[in-house]
């Protein structure tokens, strides 16, 4: 193992960490330098096991390659120290147990050493997940909904899709968002797509799109529940946490199928670069 990854700028790589950092304790990363791919890759389990992370972050400068681990909150506070628009080299010599950070300054330098954990890299296959639905969604409804539940300390979020189809070969699909708590109090949170083509299992919910007065909040009795499943809000909120709230930033969430996965995939910001989480469902108990 020996390799000299530079960053152009220190916010890449922590923006990089941080979206992770809720998830994982210690980073196992990927230093890859081949043909089709040059950065950093992380692919690992969470602790408690129901959730995968896999993400990757493009950088143009890597020589060598190899694997390390860190502790996560050592490496974060590191990268916090590091003025955003430094330029940072990471790097290992073969058979060191230390990786180091280097930050060059005009009238002076900083340079990190951190202690990597004796641990291989984990070999997770993402691939073959059947895609029911793909949903769209603006982060900041998403992440609004979430830190509610977070507060009011609801377990589970079941996402709901419903449809309606007309004789066009069309459909309107209705996202919902619920939570409920021991005693019975609960929050619904609810989208819609108008006219949707049923060949196209993207559902888009942008209310720029939508026509005045589609939605006046209530579901049609004969909507059609196509998916249903709950999932933990506790991770559900991690995985948001820090995510941009600006109007127009989406999130991408892609629904595998009853008892299947949810897929939650955020950009970093930064070409072919992003995260990736796949979170298992839960039992939701009547």
């Amino acid at each position: 193992m020996a390799f000299v990854v530079r960053l152009h700028t220190a916010t890449a790589l922590r923006n990089f960490v941080d979206r992770v950092s809720e998830v994982l304790t210690e980073l196992p990363f990927q230093v890859v330098n081949d043909d089709s791919f040059k950065g950093l890759r992380i692919n690992s389990i969470d602790c408690s096991t129901v959730c995968c992370v896999n993400a990757q972050l493009r950088v143009p400068q890597v020589t060598g390659s190899g694997n390390f681990c860190v502790n996560t909150q050592e490496f974060m506070i590191h990268l916090q120290s590091i003025d955003g628009d430094a330029t940072i080299t990471l790097s290992c010599d073969e058979d060191d147990d230390k990786v180091v950070l280097e930050i060059p300054g005009r009238n002076g330098s900083k340079r990190y050493k951190i202690k990597t954990i004796d641990r291989d890299p984990e070999e997770i296959g993402l691939s073959g997940f059947e895609t029911v639905h793909q949903v769209h969604m603006r982060a900041a409804h998403l992440s609004a909904y979430l830190n509610l539940c977070k507060r009011l300390k609801y377990k589970n979020v079941t996402i709901t899709i419903r449809v309606v189809k007309d004789a066009q070969g069309r459909e309107d699909r209705y996202f919902e968002l619920s939570s409920i708590s021991d005693v019975g109090s609960g929050a619904t949170h609810t989208e819609v797509q108008i006219g949707a083509h049923t060949d196209n299992n993207r559902v888009e919910l942008s209310p720029d799109d939508r026509p005045e007065g589609a939605f006046d909040g209530t579901i049609p009795e004969n909507a059609e529940v196509v998916y249903r499943e709950s999932f933990s809000q506790k991770f559900l909120s991690k995985f948001c946490g820090g995510a941009r709230s600006a109007g127009d930033v989406l999130t991408d969430i892609t629904l595998c199928g009853p008892s299947k996965p949810l897929i939650m995939a955020i950009g970093l910001g930064v070409e072919d670069s992003w995260v990736r989480f796949v979170l298992a469902t839960v039992f939701e108990e009547e």
